[in-house]
């Protein structure tokens, strides 16, 4: 796997979404602690350490579910269908469209209609 390939997989798009994330829900967190602790300092410590204690917990497990809620959306992600050329346009998707009876748009871009790609397109950004 070359750096350009690992660079652009989703893996790293997820850690880098995540880690924009958990700044914002790790800052959260911080604030709700220092607001708890404040209004708890008249109270024994032992309910301050078990306070900071659920705060350290949350704060390592709201970047992991973050993750995984990031990772399952781009790995459900279609890609968009619009940059491809008529002629990357497969058998296979040829057939689909006649199937569903939308092979009108698709017929006219192979055989080279002009005033078709616009409805190729859209066409391919509605899937």
């Amino acid at each position: 796997m070359t750096w350009s390939t690992f660079a652009q997989s989703h893996l790293i798009e997820s850690l880098g979404w995540t880690l924009a994330y958990s700044a914002w829900q790790l800052a959260l967190i911080s604030v709700f602690l220092l607001i708890a602790l404040r209004c708890t300092i008249r109270n024994s410590p032992n309910i301050r350490y078990v306070i900071s204690v659920a705060a350290l917990a949350l704060s390592a497990i709201v970047p992991l579910v973050t993750f995984l809620q990031i990772a399952s959306r781009s790995g459900a992600r279609v890609p968009d269908r619009a940059a491809y050329s008529v002629e990357q346009i497969d058998d296979r998707e040829i057939n689909e469209r006649k199937m569903s009876g939308s092979a009108t748009a698709v017929q006219q871009a192979a055989a080279g209609e002009s005033g078709s790609s616009g409805q190729l397109i859209s066409l391919f950004v509605a899937r």
